[in-house]
């Protein structure tokens, strides 16, 4: 099962307040060229700390 694609289908939107300096990196990141726009790296951001974490479904039982 392809978890990222599946959970494409199932977006849902929320709102988040980072400090000035969080933002001035996030658009740093993306002027480099290493993501393509802040959504990206937010998204990113989170599915690895989710991966690290084992929170399914991008833990462990993500790979079964």
């Amino acid at each position: 099962m392809d978890v990222e694609n599946e959970m494409s289908q199932k977006l849902v939107r929320i709102v988040i307040n980072f400090t000035k300096p969080a933002v001035i990196a996030v658009d740093s990141l993306v002027k480099e060229g290493l993501y393509t726009s802040r959504q990206d790296t937010i998204r990113d951001a989170l599915r690895r700390l989710l991966t690290f974490r084992k929170v399914h479904p991008f833990g462990l039982e993500a790979e079964e």
